[in-house]
């Protein structure tokens, strides 16, 4: 769903490449010491123009920041598929595979330059970067905000596939079980699935949870399991007895919202049991 809809945004408005950018600089003749310089002096310019800046050249200033100093995106840098804006932010770095760190510094610096908006290479201020995930800048919160109650625990042990420290907790508060997050609505099934966290999901069907419960979208467990190929979560769920006839807010049901071919067989066959069973 997200994902789609965020691939043909991308494909649809691509900035444009360095090679048709308006910037007197030539970056080839740069030695390391000297693109290293422009470029932390681009980076350090950027925060100060953002609101002068269109979304696509700032994501674009964004993948060419995280390819330059981080190399190329690997699979554990994927945010999760509720993520919409850090799948954009995603998509514009993995759309960048195949610069070297260096070139990508050289198209950060063109990028900045070629927008006139003031920036001096040989200045630099004190910024806000970029952090290591796709969605999260680098600044850490103040310690005084970091609350932890009960229920950022419980979401955060399900969410890290950590099965002791849920155990203890729901122990202690049978109310967590189907409890939605303030912030997304989504429950610790929905959280756990979408993380990867298999022993935590499996555990909390095991405990009864809402295996039908659905998010604000009306995605369902099993929606999260088709749409992050968990199979062996979706056998859980349909075992436990998981509707796979639910459809969500895009009308569409999780086998419908599946890409893996086993999962869509899987999904396909309770459907069609499910349904004979309603006749």
């Amino acid at each position: 769903m997200f994902v789609a809809l965020v691939h043909r945004w991308w494909n649809s408005g691509k900035p444009t490449s360095s090679s048709a950018l308006n910037s007197n600089i030539d970056v080839t003749t740069l030695d390391e010491k000297e693109i290293n310089s422009y470029f932390n002096s681009a980076a350090s310019f950027l925060p100060s123009i953002t609101d002068r800046v269109n979304e696509q050249v700032l994501l674009r200033l964004y993948g060419l920041y995280k390819l330059a100093t981080m190399g190329p995106p690997t699979s554990e840098d994927k945010p999760s598929f509720y993520d919409v804006r850090g799948k954009k932010k995603f998509q514009a770095w993995s759309d960048l595979k195949g610069l070297s760190p260096r070139d990508a510094m050289g198209e950060y610096i063109l990028e900045i330059d070629s927008l006139g908006l003031g920036w001096n290479p040989n200045v630099s201020v004190n910024r806000q970067t970029f952090g290591k995930l796709p969605s999260r800048p680098a600044v850490e919160e103040p310690e005084e905000t970091k609350v932890e109650t009960t229920e950022a625990l419980w979401f955060l042990s399900c969410q890290n596939d950590d099965l002791e420290v849920a155990e203890r907790l729901l122990a202690n508060d049978s109310n967590l079980l189907n409890m939605a997050d303030k912030v997304t609505e989504l429950t610790a099934l929905h959280w756990a699935i979408d993380k990867g966290s298999k022993n935590v999901a499996k555990w909390l069907i095991d405990c009864g949870a809402d295996v039908d419960i659905q998010d604000p979208d009306g995605n369902t467990p099993l929606h999260y399991a088709a749409y992050c190929t968990q199979y062996e979560i979706a056998q859980h769920l349909l075992a436990h007895g998981a509707n796979s006839t639910i459809r969500n807010e895009d009308d569409s049901t999780p086998q419908e919202c599946a890409e893996n071919d086993d999962l869509k067989v899987l999904l396909a066959v309770d459907l069609n049991v499910t349904q004979r069973s309603k006749r």
